[in-house]
């Protein structure tokens, strides 16, 4: 059974590591399992780091040519947040180092807007990278297409509802979060494709950093989607 998982970097990272361990993604722990029929799922993971939904949806002719009979997608968790900073200016820091104008943002963000990052969030009057309504037609037009595409089951993972170290960070993240879970949830009923939720997941013991999930998150969300499969 052939899967592709497309997501940012909740489904590529454990955090924290543990040396005493192994560090399995949910994607890597689904990946060989036997199915009840005898089958073997295959997992390819499209994973990316600060993957948004608007960059998915144009990226979806590369996950439909690999006609999988499972389509996993998790995004959302850097789409809903206020920001500190631009979308371009994080383009910049993260994925164009060779740009002139790379290392005065850097500097600039590393020495006054990441410590300050709660007093920007509100002096750019708090704007997520991916607007509420963009969220939506996005991922409404993705699931459209990789349903109009291919005959692939469709399994859409709830976002993590954050901590109180990232919404002191970011203000109104575990709020926007919640908005934006809603939106799955609605666009999973109107498509009729499972929705995973994750509300009861917690920081503390499922993903510390307010973001990612560590060894025991991984493995649960691992054992809700095989449930569905």
């Amino acid at each position: 059974m052939k899967c592709v998982l497309i997501g940012n970097s909740v489904s590529l990272r454990v955090r924290p590591k543990l040396e005493s361990e192994e560090n399995l993604v949910f994607g890597s722990l689904l990946n060989g399992q036997e199915l009840k029929d005898g089958s073997i799922l295959s997992v390819k993971n499209f994973g990316f780091s600060r993957l948004l939904i608007t960059e998915a949806f144009k990226q979806k002719d590369i996950y439909i040519r690999e006609f999988p009979d499972l389509f996993i997608i998790n995004i959302g968790c850097v789409d809903a947040p206020y920001r500190d900073i631009s979308l371009w200016i994080s383009n910049i820091i993260f994925f164009r180092k060779n740009s002139i104008f790379y290392k005065p943002i850097r500097f600039l963000y590393d020495a006054i807007i990441k410590r300050y990052s709660n007093f920007f969030v509100y002096a750019r009057f708090l704007k997520p990278w991916v607007s509420r309504k963009s969220f939506k037609f996005h991922f409404d037009g993705l699931l459209t297409s990789l349903k109009k595409e291919t005959n692939a089951k469709i399994i859409v993972l709830g976002i993590n509802s954050g901590n109180s170290i990232i919404d002191k960070k970011l203000p109104y993240t575990s709020k926007q979060i919640s908005v934006y879970n809603s939106i799955l949830n609605e666009l999973t009923e109107i498509h009729n494709v499972d929705f995973v939720s994750v509300s009861e997941l917690n920081s503390t013991d499922h993903f510390p950093d307010g973001v990612h999930y560590n060894n025991l998150g991984h493995r649960i969300i691992s054992q809700k989607i095989l449930n569905i499969i």
